[in-house]
């Protein structure tokens, strides 16, 4: 039989505010209890131990995060509270580009071995910008699994080959003329 979890989820986003403040997570307080402290999407979170109760965790604000499904699953199980932030912390970014566009260039690259940079560095003008917009417009004709709420890495690295692959033509054009 499972134990019910008596500690909230305000509880737990009280308990953490300095981390969460401090830019530890991919959210901010305001959005604690809304958003993946890991991928930053706004889900119906799970109250997930740091130490499980089969650990000897116990049911309180200090042994609990709050992650989406999918990063529930992902995350470390292990006793050592120091695990799980330096964890989140790894995967937190600061830029505007959502974490699973940081998924999905990881994976790209290895994939295919390159960085998308590496990538760029062939072409005879600067087209980062070009590529961020072709980029984003591709990422509109793709398919989310399962009704998840954002694309996985491997779509995204999808995506990313062939944003670069529409740019190489457009890069072949301009060397024919």
């Amino acid at each position: 039989m499972t134990k019910r979890i008596l500690t909230t989820k305000q509880e737990i986003a009280d308990y953490w505010k300095d981390a969460i403040d401090t830019n530890q997570t991919n959210v901010t307080y305001k959005n604690a209890t809304s958003h993946c402290w890991r991928c930053g999407v706004k889900k119906r979170l799970d109250r997930c131990h740091i130490r499980a109760f089969s650990l000897g965790g116990k049911d309180e604000p200090g042994n609990f995060i709050l992650l989406c499904k999918h990063c529930h699953i992902d995350n470390p199980n292990v006793e050592d509270i120091s695990i799980i932030w330096d964890w989140l912390h790894a995967y937190k970014f600061d830029d505007e580009k959502p974490y699973w566009y940081h998924q999905g260039v990881r994976e790209y690259e290895y994939i295919y071995n390159e960085s998308i940079e590496s990538h760029l560095s062939r072409y005879h003008i600067e087209i980062r910008e070009q590529f961020d917009k072709l980029l984003e417009e591709t990422l509109k004709d793709v398919a989310h699994h399962f009704g998840q709420p954002r694309n996985n890495r491997a779509t995204v690295a999808g995506a990313i080959k062939i944003t670069l692959n529409k740019l190489d033509e457009i890069e072949d054009n301009y060397e024919q003329k």
